[in-house]
C-alpha cells in the first residue's frame, strides 16, 4: 500500500480509525492522509427568524471554521510526521460523502479507514450514505469501525469469508497484501446453508489454502452451517479483522454480497474490510 485515506471530524470516534489507520500505514510503510470535509449546509439556521442574522455573520464563520479545522489538521500531520509517518491533509468544503469521493479519485488511496460514527457531517451519513457511496461509487476497499471510545486493537488475526463465488475471491489479493503488515493470522471462513454442504466447502477453503501457502503466516479454514451474518457475529468474537467482498454496483440493498456486507458492518462489531468487485 503507499496511501491510506482516514476521514477525520475531530469526533471520538474518528481518533480511533486514525489509530487504526496509523497502524496499518506504519505496517505498509504508506502515507497516511487525513480529509476533513466542511459541510456549510450544518451551519445554517432551521428557523427562517433567525436567516438573517447566520448570512450576516456566514463569511465571518466560514473563515473561523476553515482556519481551525486548517490548523488542527495541521498540527495532528505534525505529530504523525515526528513519529516517523508520512502524513498529509486535506481541507474540502462541502457534503461528506461528495468530498470523499472526489479525494478518492483525486488521490487513488489504497484503502479508507472510516469510523461508522462521527460529530460533524459524518454523524449524519455514517452507514446511510457516506460509507455506501464510498463503496458503491469510489475506488477503494473501505475498513469500516464500529468501535467508539476504545482503544482499536490491533488487527493481527483477520477472517476472510468466501462463498465459494468468484467474487467473494477478489478480497484475497488485499488478505494476501495484509499478511505480516500487521496481520499475522488469516482464518478462511464459509456459511453453508444445510450440514451435508460442509465437505465440499471444506475442500473448497483448502483449495484456496493451498493457493495462499506461500504468504508467510499461518491460515486455517473453517465451515460453519448458518446465515453468513450469524457466522461473521460468531466469527468476529475470535478475529480483529472481518474482509469481505461486496458487488457495491446498485446499492447494498440489492444485491445478495452487498445485502451480506452491509449487514455485517451494522450488526457485527468486529472491524470490516470491505472489497467492491470489479465489473465484469
Amino acid at each position: 500500500m503507499q496511501r491510506i485515506m482516514v476521514p477525520h471530524d475531530g469526533s471520538d470516534p474518528s481518533e480511533v480509525a486514525q489509530a487504526v489507520a496509523e497502524q496499518l500505514a506504519r505496517a505498509q510503510q504508506a502515507e497516511l492522509i487525513l480529509v476533513r470535509a466542511l459541510d456549510q449546509a450544518d451551519w445554517y439556521s432551521s428557523n427562517p427568524d433567525d436567516a438573517a442574522a447566520y448570512s450576516a455573520a456566514y463569511e465571518e464563520l466560514v473563515v473561523e471554521a476553515e482556519n481551525a479545522a486548517r490548523n488542527g489538521l495541521a498540527d495532528r500531520v505534525a505529530q504523525l510526521q515526528a513519529s516517523g509517518l508520512k502524513a498529509r491533509a486535506i481541507l474540502a468544503s462541502g457534503p461528506p460523502a461528495a468530498c470523499l469521493l472526489d479525494t478518492m479519485m483525486d488521490e487513488q488511496p489504497d484503502l479508507v479507514v472510516m469510523s461508522s460514527h462521527g460529530r460533524t457531517g459524518l454523524a449524519r451519513f455514517a452507514l446511510g450514505s457516506v460509507t455506501d457511496r464510498l463503496v458503491r461509487e469510489g475506488n477503494a476497499p473501505v475498513l469500516v469501525l464500529r468501535l467508539t471510545d476504545a482503544e482499536a486493537d490491533a488487527l493481527r488475526r483477520a477472517a476472510l469469508m468466501l462463498d465459494g463465488s468468484d467474487v467473494a475471491e477478489q478480497a484475497i489479493p488485499l488478505a494476501e497484501q495484509l499478511a505480516s503488515k500487521p496481520v499475522e493470522q488469516l482464518k478462511l471462513v464459509r456459511a453453508v446453508s444445510k450440514a451435508e454442504e460442509r465437505d465440499a466447502a471444506l475442500t473448497y477453503l483448502q483449495g484456496v489454502a493451498a493457493r495462499l501457502a506461500n504468504i508467510g503466516i499461518p491460515i486455517e479454514t473453517a465451515v460453519e452451517v448458518g446465515d453468513p451474518v450469524q457466522v461473521a457475529h460468531h466469527v468476529g468474537d475470535e478475529v480483529d479483522l472481518i474482509i469481505l467482498c461486496t458487488h457495491g454496483r446498485v446499492g447494498f440493498d440489492r444485491m445478495r454480497h452487498g445485502s451480506v456486507a452491509e449487514r455485517v458492518i451494522r450488526e457485527v462489531q468486529t472491524p470490516t474490510l470491505l472489497v467492491r468487485a470489479a465489473h465484469r
